[in-house]
């Protein structure tokens, strides 16, 4: 994924990694130095889409990590949520 400033490239490697790329434009476009960011194997991961979010400073990232419970999970739909919140 690419930073919001458009300087930094992320992307997890094959260790799990998160790591950022520099990327340079000017005056032709090259890339500049790796940072391993942190480990982030026990993440979810997808080969073709990336499963972080990146927040508007690029200093921070939403991912996903599986619990590893022994109960199924479960989905909880709430209608007229809005109505409830309002009666509490």
């Amino acid at each position: 994924m690419w930073s919001h400033r458009g300087s930094e490239l992320f992307y997890r490697n094959a260790s799990g990694n998160l790591i950022a790329v520099k990327v340079n434009t000017s005056p032709t476009f090259s890339l500049g130095g790796t940072t391993v960011l942190f480990p982030a194997a026990g993440f979810a991961s997808n080969r073709f889409n990336p499963q972080y979010a990146v927040a508007l400073d690029d200093r921070r990232f939403l991912m996903v990590r599986p619990l590893k419970t022994g109960t199924p999970d479960k989905l909880i739909f709430v209608q007229n949520w809005v109505q409830e919140l309002k009666s509490k």
